[in-house]
Parts: structure tokens; sequence; C-alpha cells
């Protein structure tokens, strides 16, 4: 897994480290956006906490966030359990953090990749790039992202976070479609252009909790070609250049 030791956003992993908390009687914070105790101004300092942070990844990539411990998390990130809790003050704070920090390094990616395709790209081009590289993200880190689904089941408001993220990709991608007329014929493209990605995020993360469940899962190939068919027929891109079914095309 890769984790860009240093693309995560300082403001999104630091933004609420001022936040009050409350404790359970379990000890958990019901606020998981309170992160850091403190974020490190010094350069080693900060490469020790991604270094962390990265580890804290891995980890409940692999094993949930009930089944990682503090122990293997210091570990595995090269420090003590001591100095782990001289930065976080609990496990629910530390999740938040590395949950921060990945859907900064998720919209990088994003962005990076959109700003790649060149503006010559044809609309039915660009809903593929699109639709292949969110399904790309999803198979590539679906461990990780089906951990923060199921926390986020538990903790309805530490929901937040990844709802802002599929805000701002689409966001994103709404500016950039728009200039291929995209749902031309919608009275209200943008709208339109919003609700087909939000049908594409939540058969993503339908398909993140339930993998082996329906008639397409997460790793089969023939998943974003016809997620790309459904967006098209919805936003009425036309069909020249597009992704071909891969179903039903023996008649």
């Amino acid at each position: 897994m890769n984790h860009n030791l240093h693309s995560y956003s300082e403001v999104q992993v630091a933004r609420a480290v001022t936040e009050d908390r409350k404790v359970q009687g379990d000890g958990r914070s019901t606020k998981p956006h309170a992160h850091l105790l403190s974020l490190p101004r010094q350069g080693r300092s900060r490469e020790k906490l991604d270094r962390l942070l990265a580890a804290g990844a891995q980890l409940f990539g692999e094993q949930g966030f009930e089944g990682t411990r503090i122990g293997d998390v210091a570990e595995l990130g090269g420090c003590s359990v001591g100095v782990f809790y001289q930065r976080f003050s609990h496990k629910d704070a530390f999740f938040a953090a590395v949950r921060s920090r990945w859907i900064a390094q998720a919209l990088e990616r994003v962005e990076e990749r959109l700003d790649a395709i060149p503006v010559s790209t044809s609309a039915p081009q660009l809903l593929t790039l699109f639709v292949h590289e969110v399904v790309s993200l999803f198979r590539d880190h679906l461990g990780l992202i089906r951990a923060f689904l199921i926390y986020e089941a538990d903790h309805p408001e530490s929901s937040v976070p990844m709802l802002e993220l599929a805000r701002a990709i689409g966001d994103r991608l709404v500016g950039r479609v728009l200039e291929h007329e995209f749902a031309a014929g919608h009275s209200e493209p943008a709208l339109a252009i919003r609700f087909g990605l939000e049908v594409l995020r939540a058969t993503l993360v339908y398909l993140a909790l339930r993998d082996t469940e329906g008639p397409l899962g997460l790793g089969d190939e023939r998943l974003a070609p016809e997620l790309v068919r459904m967006l098209a027929a919805y936003l009425g891109v036309g069909r020249g250049g597009m992704a071909q079914s891969t179903l039903g095309d023996e008649r």
C-alpha cells in the first residue's frame, strides 16, 4: 500500500485539536474528529508522526478498527506506546487522524488524475476515465475504506469527513464535465451530475461492505464498464468512445 508520506493535509489532521472531547464510560471519545493532542512543528517529528499514521492505515486496513492494537501500531510505526499516547489521547482519536490523512491523499489522487486528462477529451471518455479511477480507489484501499464505513455505522456523527470527500470530488468533477454539456437535457445539469455521483458512491459503498453479494463485486472487471453505462444513460452522454458493456453481448 502506497502512503505518500508527505501528502496528507496538516489542516485536516489538526482541524479539531481544540475540540472538547466528551468521554464515554469506556473511555472513548464521542467526538472522533478530535485528532492530535499536538501537531509537531519540526520536520523529524512530522516524519515520525507520518510513519505512525501510515502504520495505522496499514493495520486498520488489514484488521479493522476493533482488531487493531495500539501496541502493534506503535511497533510498526517505530515508537513506544508511551510516545503514541503523547500524541493521541485514545484509539478513536488516532483512527480519525488516519482517516483525515487518507481523505486528503484520496482527494489529491483524484484531482491529479482529472488534471492529467486533456481538455480535448470527449465526454464519454472523461466519464469512463473518472469512473474507472474511483473504482480503482476503492479496490486499492478496500480494507481501509471498509474499516472507515464500519466505524461510521457505529458512530454516525463521524461520517462527516467521508461525506466531505464525496462532495469535494463532486465539486471537482462538476466543473469539468459541465464543459462537455453533460446532462444538457436536464433542467439542472449540476444536480443531475451530483445525483449520478451519489448513486456511484452508494453502489461502491454497498459493494465495499458486502463484496460477495450482488451480480458484480468490486473485484469484477466488468463492474466499472457497467457503472459507466448506467451513468452515461442517466446523464445522456453519447456512446462514442465509451467503454462497451461486458454483459449481455451474446444474444
